[in-house]
């Protein structure tokens, strides 16, 4: 178990409702990608497991975009009550919305916020949605994200979703490149936006963004510092100190391995205290204080 106090800027759900590797299929895929076997826990083992390894985290389902409106809202009301239930550990919920539900998704984002007693924050993925973060179906999300101060978070770089199939499963990586990032930052000054996972092998291309845009910070759920780009490795504890964040994606990954890799390579104590907690802190503050009712 982890005994270093953490936040978590983003994971999944370990049950097996909610598991983010959707069926056999995917899940056999987990020990080949991540290392790590398929594990299933109770929602009330989810949050004792967080407890025992001092994490605060915020939850995303990562697959709701894909599914009917009726059955999102259903998730969304879980989520919403396991965070009243488990404040200690759930800090809140990432939602993952289809843009082509036009009204509707807006008006779910508003609803989640206007109910949620913690963070809320809405995720656009390019690979689940088949379309780099600038496509105009975005807009009306970043229009009311900024309007109403939540903040918005992009994957970016690789993608282990349709590795190795014919075509990449008809995946078109470019459309998680930075330039995207950048477009969207420069355009919506209002609205903090999250690089979550590291962007190789357009890293240096992150790392621009993330020095030139003040709206812009960074997680790095899915991969152990171990295997960084070289160029991110040595911008962490230098011009993106202040910039980056830690984030895990359990259940995919454990805790007590990543903060060991963190660890071992060699950042300063301050450095780290900035990346397991203090950055998060700050962020999670200032996006508290821009959150506003509809």
């Amino acid at each position: 178990m982890n005994n270093t106090p953490l936040i978590d800027m983003h994971s999944h759900w370990g049950t097996e409702e909610f598991y983010p590797l959707r069926g056999a299929e995917e899940q056999a895929i987990q020990m080949q990608i991540w290392k790590t076997e398929c594990r299933f826990y109770s929602l009330a083992e989810q949050a004792d497991y967080f407890r025992a390894n001092h994490v605060r985290v915020i939850l995303d389902f990562g697959f709701t975009q894909s599914l009917a409106m009726e059955q999102v809202r259903r998730m969304h009301d879980t989520a919403i009550a396991y965070q009243r239930d488990h404040g200690d550990v759930i800090i809140g919920n990432w939602l993952q919305i289809n843009p082509d539900e036009g009204e509707a998704a807006l008006a779910e984002i508003n609803r989640v916020a206007d109910l949620s007693p913690g963070f809320v924050g809405v995720a656009c993925s390019a690979v689940r949605n088949r379309r780099p973060p600038t496509h105009e179906s975005f807009q009306p999300l970043y229009r009311l994200c900024a309007a109403r101060g939540l903040p918005v978070m992009f994957f970016v770089g690789f993608t282990g979703i349709g590795a190795g199939k014919p075509g990449g499963d008809g995946i078109v990586l470019e459309d998680s490149h930075p330039r995207h990032v950048d477009a969207v930052a420069a355009a919506y000054p209002d609205l903090r936006i999250i690089a979550a996972r590291p962007a190789w092998p357009w890293q240096a291309e992150m790392n621009a963004v993330l020095m030139h845009k003040g709206n812009v910070f960074a997680e790095f759920h899915g991969a152990s510092p171990r295997r960084f780009p070289p160029e991110l490795k040595v911008e962490i504890p230098r011009a993106l100190r202040r910039k980056v964040m830690y984030a895990n994606d359990f259940p995919l990954l454990h805790y007590d391995k990543i903060v060991s890799d963190w660890r071992e390579e060699g950042y300063a104590a301050d450095v780290l205290d900035d990346i397991f907690t203090g950055n998060a802190e700050r962020f999670l503050a200032a996006a508290a204080r821009a959150r506003r009712p509809e």
